[in-house]
Formats: C-alpha cells, sequence, structure tokens
C-alpha cells in the first residue's frame, strides 16, 4: 500500500505540470548549469577512471552478459509500461523475451531470444507512459549524479523504482540494502561503460556541453516516446523517423 500511495502522490504532482513548450523548457537554466558542472566533475574525475578500468579489466563478452543479465532484469518494469501504453505487441515480445531468456539464457545471462527467434530488446519507462497519457514534460531538471531531465521523466523514474516487484522474490529479496546498492552500481557502472566514448566525443565537439546533452537527451526521449512510430514525411513524401533532425558521429577520423 505504501508503494501503491507513494505512485498516486507522484502522478498527481505530475498531473499539475502541464503541457510542455516546443523543446526543453529550462527555466532553471542557471541552477540546472550549476549541478550539471557537479556531476560533470563526478563523471570525469571518478566515474570515468573507474568505468575505463572497468572496460580494461572485463572483455566486452563478459559486459554483454552482465547487461543481457540487467536487461532481462528488469523486464517486469518494461512489460508493464508495455501494457499501461496499450501496446500488445510489444508487451508479447517482452514476456516472450524474458521467459525464454531466463529459462534458456541461464537467468538472463545470454540474449536466446534475440539470438535464436531474432526478438530484439526494447526499454520502456513510466516516464514514457505518462507522455502517451498525455502528461505535460513540465521544467527541466538537473539532479545530482543524474542528466538534465524533465520533471515527468523524473517522476516516472521514481514511479519505476518504486513499482519495480524484482527485489520482492527470490533470491532478490534477500539482499540487505548494502547488497541491493552494491548491484545497482555494477548496474549502472556496466550500461554507462558503454557510453564513455560518446560522453569523450561530445566534450571534443560542444561549445556548451550541457546545451547539446540537454537538446541530444530531448530528441532521443521523443523517439522513445514514439516507439520508432512515424509522423512526418521526406522530399519524396515517404515516412521518415520521428525525433531526430541531425546526426552527431563521434568516430575520430
Amino acid at each position: 500500500m505504501k508503494k501503491i500511495s507513494t505512485a498516486i502522490f507522484l502522478l498527481g504532482l505530475m498531473g499539475c505540470a502541464g503541457a510542455s513548450k516546443k523543446g526543453p523548457y529550462d527555466p532553471f537554466e542557471k541552477t540546472n548549469r550549476g549541478i550539471y558542472a557537479f556531476n560533470s566533475a563526478v563523471e570525469k574525475n571518478i566515474m570515468r577512471p573507474v568505468g575505463k578500468t572497468y572496460r580494461t579489466i572485463v572483455p566486452q563478452w563478459g559486459r554483454n552478459r552482465v547487461l543481457d543479465f540487467f536487461r532481462n532484469l528488469a523486464s517486469p518494469i518494461v512489460l508493464m509500461n508495455d501494457v499501461l501504453q496499450g501496446e500488445s505487441r510489444r508487451a508479447g515480445e517482452t514476456l516472450y523475451r524474458f521467459m525464454v531468456n531466463t529459462t534458456f539464457g541461464l537467468g538472463g545471462l545470454f540474449d536466446v531470444a534475440d539470438e535464436a527467434a531474432q526478438v530484439k530488446h526494447h526499454s520502456e519507462d513510466f516516464g514514457q507512459t505518462l507522455a502517451v497519457w498525455g502528461v505535460g514534460e513540465g521544467p527541466y531538471i538537473t539532479v545530482p549524479f543524474l542528466y538534465p531531465m524533465s520533471t515527468r521523466e523524473f517522476a516516472g523514474k521514481v514511479i519505476d523504482i518504486i513499482a519495480d516487484p524484482v527485489y520482492d522474490y527470490k533470491p532478490m529479496d534477500e539482499l540487505n540494502t548494502w547488497e541491493r546498492v552494491g548491484v545497482g552500481a555494477t548496474d549502472v557502472l556496466t550500461a554507462y561503460t558503454e557510453k564513455i566514448d560518446q560522453i569523450e566525443g561530445l566534450e571534443k565537439v560542444a561549445m556548451d556541453p550541457y546545451a547539446v546533452t540537454k537538446s541530444v537527451l530531448y530528441q532521443q526521449r521523443q523517439e522513445e516516446i514514439k516507439n520508432g512510430h512515424t509522423d512526418q514525411k521526406d522530399s519524396d513524401g515517404k515516412n521518415k523517423p520521428a525525433g531526430y533532425d541531425f546526426e552527431m558521429n563521434f568516430d575520430d577520423e
């Protein structure tokens, strides 16, 4: 009941957010930039050396096993949001992947559903569900140790954590607080390690890293919300993917 009450409170809070303006609405930019600078310093001086060490010690094959495991672990949340968004096909794919990978993929260490049946992974969260339901983005905020995001996305993340059923079942329910922190930190570190090159590439080309990061994340978010659906047409009258109107290439020439 405590989980449900907290989730309802956050939903009510987001109901007051109102419709978002075109592009990121950032009335607290000065404060957000200060927090972003702090986050960047932590990322560059602490997380990046740890991430590069992890990448050096653990080969790509091993990192892929950890990524696949945590993707499978997040399946209940993805499935819940697929259903809440009325995405029956995607919900079926998520359920199939979870059953197959948990059973034949050694608890999710191997993505058998993709390799054997070409059923691809997709992510879904409650922030996207709120967007589908018509809840406005609200102002953008930057939270310590997180990236710039709308208040709608932040509320969605909190609700996902509250609603996550994983830790209620064995063997996860037997973990103590520090063990759970360790599991979560491993999840974050593994996902972060795969993006270090992109972050360093952004630093090389961006005159204003905060503005560019916010813009790129905003466009990525719009594409995620639309689940790849098309709503624009190119010069030939054919549909083109919604979201991106530019590309950023982080590869060195």
